[in-house]
Parts: C-alpha cells; structure tokens; sequence
C-alpha cells in the first residue's frame, strides 16, 4: 500500500484555496510530478490495484477536474487574485472560483468515451502503454477470463477523427440537459485535443458546442481542449 506522504496529490490538496497564479503554479507541478508515472491515469481510473480509496478518488478528480480547470483559470484568470478551490463532498459543483467576493460554482465535464477509455486504461495498466485510437480486440485465456488487446497498427482517416470527436463533444453536452443545477452555475466541457486539428477542425468543434450548449440552462459554458498551451474558450454567456 501507497504510504500518504508519497501521494502525488490529496483530496486536501484539492480543497485547499488557492490564488489562480498559485492554482496554476500547483497543479503544473503536480502534472510533471505524475510525468514520472506511467500509469498515473491508470491510477485514476482505479485499474491499479493496492492503493487506498482516497489516493486513486484524488488522482481521478486531478485528471478529470483539476486539469481542465486549470486550463480555464490559466486562459482567463491567470494573473487574478480570485480564489480557486475544487470541494471534495457531493455537492453540484467540481469547482469554485471566488471573484470580487462573489462564488461562482463550476460544473465539470469529460467529452470522453466511458468504455472504450476503460479498456485501454486496463490495456495501460497491464502492459505500460496503449495506443490513443484504433480497435482493441477481446481474447481469452485457458482459464475463460477475457482481456483487451490492442489490435494492428492502423493509420485513421483525418476526418475519422475529427467526426468521432464532434459527435462524443455534441452527445457531451446534450446529455448535461437531462440534469438540473443552481441558477447561475457555469459549466466548463472539456475534450481531447488530439494535437493534429487544423483551424476548420477547431472551428467545427467549437461551432458543434455552441450549437449545443444554447439548448442548455448555463449561464456560461466554456470549452476547453489543449493543456499545453491552453486553450479555452466561451461558447455561451448569458451573464
């Protein structure tokens, strides 16, 4: 078991107020810290086994709120001595943003294939990388239990990945209506950037958010993709 004071990151850490430039300066470090870890979304997503309940929920909210969040509060806040802080109970926001003594509440959410990321999380925690796109194929060992594999190398179309992107991003956003939150919430969608977009494709992706977030409640919503720079953008404000 994981001793505590080799845990990358805590659920405290997460909680704790920070300025944005602190924000920023924190979770830049913690994500080169987790650099030295293969398997740190791995982690995350619970497929290492022997690691307490808490570290792997801290790992996964890091991945999963902290790092988009940070995206925003870096290409829009970067330099404002607004407070940031993620709470840890199970209330309706992932995120906090303290301005001119107002909190706003923040809602959070991956445009990501649940399933599919599953089976290559364990595909990564098993054999120490996976690729990112691709058909995976189900084998069987002597003894019944299945696992994924990854299968040939195949070169995707451009568009492939572009439409498969547009339309996990637009289901994304559709599936947050079926769901209420407070008058005023923000909600902040983040995606994959695949790092091979050119500007239509950037332009398609945001035009697709756009058109579906207006069918939402919201008072702001953005859409983030790269980390590095960031990148983030507001697709509605009825601030």
């Amino acid at each position: 078991m994981r001793s505590p004071q080799d845990e990358i990151v805590t659920l405290e850490d997460l909680q704790t107020r920070r300025t944005c430039p602190q924000f920023i300066d924190w979770v830049w470090s913690t994500l080169h810290r987790f650099s030295e870890t293969e398997k740190s979304r791995a982690i995350g997503r619970g497929c290492v086994k022997n690691l307490s309940r808490r570290y792997k929920d801290a790992v996964k909210r890091f991945h999963e709120e902290a790092l988009p969040f940070y995206v925003l509060v870096k290409s829009m806040y970067a330099n404002s001595e607004a407070e940031v802080w993620l709470p840890i109970d199970q209330g309706p926001y992932d995120a906090h943003l303290l301005v001119d003594g107002r909190t706003q509440g923040i809602q959070i959410t991956e445009a990501i294939d649940g399933y599919d990321n599953a089976r290559r999380m364990a595909i990564l925690s098993r054999e120490g990388s996976v690729p990112a796109y691709g058909r995976l194929h189900r084998t069987k060992k002597e003894n019944g239990r299945g696992y994924d594999v990854p299968g040939e190398l195949e070169a995707m179309p451009h568009e492939s990945i572009v439409d498969d992107l547009v339309s996990l991003l637009a289901d994304t956003i559709i599936a947050k209506k079926s769901r209420s939150y407070p008058n005023g919430t923000w909600l902040l969608i983040w995606y994959h950037d695949p790092l091979i977009l050119n500007d239509s494709d950037y332009k398609r992706i945001e035009d697709t958010a756009t058109e579906a977030a207006h069918n939402l409640d919201f008072a702001r919503v953005f859409l983030a993709g790269r980390v590095d720079p960031p990148s983030c953008k507001i697709v509605l404000d009825r601030t």
